[in-house]
């Protein structure tokens, strides 16, 4: 295989291992994070950030960070793109979307797949594995493990199933270092927020603890075997998990074989190596196929915008301004190629109005409004609402123009086009508030 140019965005995974194969790569991102170059500042072109890069890219590859996109004008590159969706299960609001603007979508939580697949995205599942290298001892002074985040506001349920079992068993659950406490436990005890395949699950067991874990979907059992390689409880049943670490506590026998299998399977089969060499082949066959853009491809990269700027907006319109402008810029392209006509897009399109409204960009969400009425002059809703904006500047004659056009009874519309609006931008702002909480996982 000749000399690939990777470029990693968001995270560093696997960077040490593709390097390992021979590939240049180069990892940049946002905030925390051992990139070779960090991004300070969101809302910048990612032409501009490419530039900071020594090597013409032959792929992009943007894992996952839980995060909102932080730049714009994603359409202005044309270097092929894979994306990584870990958390569908939190972002399943925009996370389909950026799949629409990339070649390729590899998919952590294998239930999830269909959500792309109905929108014809090309999306393959990709299960995790565990992040860092640990070396399992041999002497395991914890008995009952576990490390990740117990806050009752985000995870209530997770905080509230390890109070319970705590009262069942001695366990040291907490934050803190996976890596530096796993491989010193007997048995790890995960918990899962939204029926996630979580990394947890492949950490534990390359720690070579026994993991006992709930009984998800996301293709866990398809990967692992109950009581051969891991150990499952009922999601959510404190009382079965308790019994089950009570038991194989007990039976240190069993505990040793089923722990050992588990290590053994992510060694042969979900190590950071063999991922790597995964990941290799989907980006050759990206490389290899010459292909099209999604068919709605504008519609789709206008909503990742306005994911990030319905979240952006709480710190300051000026924030969330560039990805206003983008997303307006994409739902434009996409009225001109006629890419959509439906509730989803006309939905989009008065929410960026709405915000661009909100950022006094008014001047913006009038041309817009325009350019998109070209497009569909017949839609009820867009010429209702240019219908208000003509009132207001007190264009009344215009008004009844553009209401002639949809009805056989412009006057009668004009007078109920207030109204109208009114219910129309109540929904519309319950609904930005709506896609903000689920943009940003908290619904």
């Amino acid at each position: 295989m000749s000399t690939l140019s990777i470029v990693l965005v968001n995270q560093t995974w696997l960077r040490e291992e593709l390097q390992q194969l021979g590939h240049r790569v180069f990892a940049l991102g946002v905030g925390d994070g051992a990139f070779d170059y960090t991004v300070t500042e969101v809302g910048q072109r990612l032409t501009t950030i490419l530039e900071r890069v020594p090597f013409k890219p032959d792929i992009l590859i943007f894992f996952d960070n839980s995060s909102i996109p932080w730049c714009v004008e994603i359409e202005r590159v044309s270097i092929p793109k894979i994306f990584y969706s870990v958390d569908t299960h939190h972002h399943h609001a925009w996370h389909p979307s950026f799949g629409a603007a990339c070649d390729l979508t590899l998919v952590a939580q294998k239930d999830y797949i269909n959500q792309f697949i109905d929108q014809q995205i090309d999306a393959r599942w990709f299960p995790g594995w565990a992040m860092r290298e640990v070396v399992p001892l041999g002497e395991r002074d914890i008995d009952v493990c576990f490390r990740g985040t117990l806050d009752p506001v985000l995870h209530p349920r997770r905080a509230e199933f390890f109070q319970r079992l705590s009262k069942l068993l001695p366990i040291d659950a907490r934050g803190g270092d996976w890596a530096l406490d796993y491989p010193r436990s007997r048995i790890v005890v995960n918990e899962v927020v939204r029926m996630d395949l979580n990394f947890r699950v492949f950490e534990a067991l390359a720690s070579g603890a026994l993991l006992v874990t709930p009984e998800i979907g996301n293709g866990l059992t398809e990967l692992f075997t109950d009581r051969v390689n891991i150990v499952l409880y009922e999601r959510g049943n404190h009382e079965d998990a308790a019994q089950k670490v009570d038991y194989y506590l007990r039976n240190e026998g069993e505990r040793s074989v089923i722990a050992e299998n588990g290590l053994k399977l992510i060694q042969e089969h979900h190590s950071k190596e063999k991922r790597a060499g995964q990941l290799l082949q989907y980006i050759q066959e990206v490389l290899l196929v010459n292909r099209s853009k999604h068919e709605q491809y504008h519609y789709h990269l206008a909503r990742c915008y306005l994911a990030s700027a319905s979240i952006l907006r709480s710190f300051g319109s000026e924030v969330a301004v560039p990805f206003l402008l983008a997303a307006a810029a994409n739902l434009e392209q996409s009225a001109k190629r006629r890419e959509i006509q439906d509730s989803g897009y006309i939905s989009a399109v008065l929410l960026c109005l709405l915000s661009l409204e909100e950022a006094e960009l008014g001047d913006l969400s009038l041309q817009l409004l325009q350019t998109i009425r070209e497009s569909y002059p017949d839609d009820v809703i867009l010429a209702l609402t240019e219908v208000e904006r003509m009132i207001s500047v007190g264009q009344v004659d215009e008004a009844l123009r553009i209401a002639g056009t949809v009805s056989k009874s412009p006057e009668e519309l004009l007078s109920q086009a207030a109204d109208l609006l009114a219910g129309i931008r109540k929904q519309i702002g319950e609904q930005l508030e709506s896609f903000s909480r689920i943009a940003e996982g908290r619904a």
